[in-house]
């Protein structure tokens, strides 16, 4: 089930390998999570302990650069490519504050991504350092990806007792993708509170913000 510390990810769906994500192991632990599909992100939503939740137009939100990532480092700041802020003297990466990774033991959920209506056929082969999701028993319905992270030994205990990843899944696919200390879990699955499918990609990182110097200054 566990793969080398770099892979390319695809999902194989209707036939077909599509191109999905990649994700990197660095030589000082942290993990680097992007979509193959190029593009520039947008922020739709976030979370904060005490303004609440924010909607464009409540944050700032700088020009995004092309192919968007997420850095998900040892001691637990994860770093996204967008640049955003409170006021514009705080516009900075945006980073998500949650626990060291070696403290992680019991699986969570590390980003959420909502796939589209339609994937991108591979023109690459997959290799063997490559992990394959297989979408192809799946119904038709709408698909998403949840990235865990835990302790090696949570997950081969939760494959070996046959047990989901996710509670709210109808069904799932898994592989992994081991760093230092960790097994990072790449489940595709079909969620019971899924209704509708979106046209684009939606990615969701879990956690607290962590704002730029000056935060509420306007």
């Amino acid at each position: 089930m566990s793969k080398p510390s770099h892979s390319r990810i695809f999902i194989r769906y209707k036939g077909n390998v599509c191109d999905f994500m990649w994700a990197d192991v660095t030589k000082d632990g942290t993990v680097v999570i992007g979509l193959v599909e190029t593009g520039k992100d947008s922020t739709r939503a976030i979370w904060d302990a005490k303004l609440g939740e924010l909607r464009p137009g409540g944050f700032i939100e700088a020009q995004s650069i092309e192919n968007p990532k997420t850095s998900f480092h040892a001691s637990g700041f994860y770093k996204m490519t967008t640049r955003i802020g409170i006021s514009p003297n705080t516009i900075d990466r945006c980073t998500i504050v949650g626990p060291p990774l070696e403290e992680i033991v019991e699986p969570r959920r590390m980003m959420e991504v909502l796939l589209p209506n339609k994937l991108r056929v591979s023109s690459k082969k997959p290799s063997e350092r490559d992990i394959v999701l297989d979408a192809t028993e799946f119904p038709t319905r709408p698909l998403r990806c949840t990235i865990s992270c835990m302790s090696k030994l949570k997950f081969h205990e939760i494959v070996n007792l046959h047990q989901r990843f996710v509670s709210t899944s109808e069904v799932e696919f898994t592989h992994a993708l081991e760093s230092i200390t960790q097994t990072w879990a790449f489940t595709l699955r079909v969620s019971r509170e899924d209704k509708f499918i979106a046209n684009i990609y939606h990615l969701f990182v879990p956690g607290e913000i962590k704002w730029g110097n000056n935060q509420y200054l306007i």
